[in-house]
């Protein structure tokens, strides 16, 4: 997976973030959390980072990873 970062691009992104650059995939995260939450664009920065570094903490975050991927289905479901 590559994204191209461009001077273009990355104003684009922080201007769509409160002046934060974020990746792609975190991107659509922070707009799920926006739109299912109803909240604005700094809470929802703020829970996806409280998401990220729990990942990050975690003992093994690949297991971790699947383990919120089969989350997420769930609650789709």
């Amino acid at each position: 997976m590559m994204e191209e970062y461009t001077a273009e691009n990355i104003q684009s992104v922080r201007d769509l973030f409160a002046g934060k650059f974020v990746c792609g995939l975190c991107s659509e995260a922070v707009k799920y959390e926006i739109f299912r939450r109803r909240i604005g664009v700094d809470e929802a920065l703020a829970i996806h980072l409280r998401f990220y570094s729990e990942f990050f903490a975690s003992p093994s975050p690949t297991i971790y990873f699947i383990s919120a991927i089969g989350e997420m289905f769930r609650r789709r479901l």
